[in-house]
């Protein structure tokens, strides 16, 4: 018996591969045939002879053809930059400064008194303002850029092209900060035999 239900078994499930596979084959037939041309007969009557009639087919081919629209990519071309000019602001009025009236001159860190000084200058010392804040000059002093009173300076006004162009991006966010080793500026006289400055 059981030799039977093997057999019947095996022949069972061929026939449901077969029928399988004829399912997939005929529906992969229905999705290619739309693309492949179509035959249809068109039926036209011509002029009957007396004792009979002639029909002619006429065969026509019909190709479905899928329009697909391709968008190319585009390409942004990175616009030329032109070489920026130096230009001279004619606004800005650049000056030098000589320390008088006062053997030492403090540099703070902040406008007023009351503030730490960073740096110390002599008399006769010269320099670069870097901007003038009304009573207090912001300036640049032995490598530190920081205030002083603008009543112990003599101001100067010199050119443009004249100011150090690594000193035009300081402003008062920069007041304390040391900018720079050594000395910018020099001193024309002192009372101090140690000041060697250049």
């Amino acid at each position: 018996m059981n030799k039977y239900v093997y057999t019947i078994t095996t022949v069972l499930f061929f026939l449901i591969a077969v029928f399988t596979v004829s399912l997939v084959a005929n529906k992969d037939d229905t999705n290619t045939n739309a693309a492949e041309p179509v035959q249809t007969a068109e039926v036209t009557d011509m002029e009957e002879p007396e004792s009979e009639t002639v029909v002619e087919e006429q065969v026509t081919q019909e190709t479905v053809i899928e329009e697909q629209t391709v968008e190319e990519p585009v390409v942004e071309e990175p616009a030329e930059e032109e070489p920026e000019e130096e230009t001279v602001d004619e606004d800005v009025t650049y000056y030098v400064y000589t320390v008088k009236g006062a053997s030492w001159l403090n540099i703070r860190s902040e406008e007023g008194k009351d503030n730490d000084p960073v740096a110390t200058i002599p008399r006769g010392y010269k320099g670069y303002v870097v901007e003038m804040t009304g009573h207090w000059t912001l300036l640049c002093a032995d490598g530190y850029i920081g205030y002083c009173s603008d009543s112990y300076l003599e101001l100067e006004e010199i050119a443009p092209e004249d100011f150090p162009d690594e000193l035009k991006g300081y402003d008062a966010s920069s007041a304390g900060t040391r900018i720079a080793e050594g000395k910018i500026g020099e001193v024309e006289e002192s009372n101090e035999k140690s000041v060697k400055w250049l």
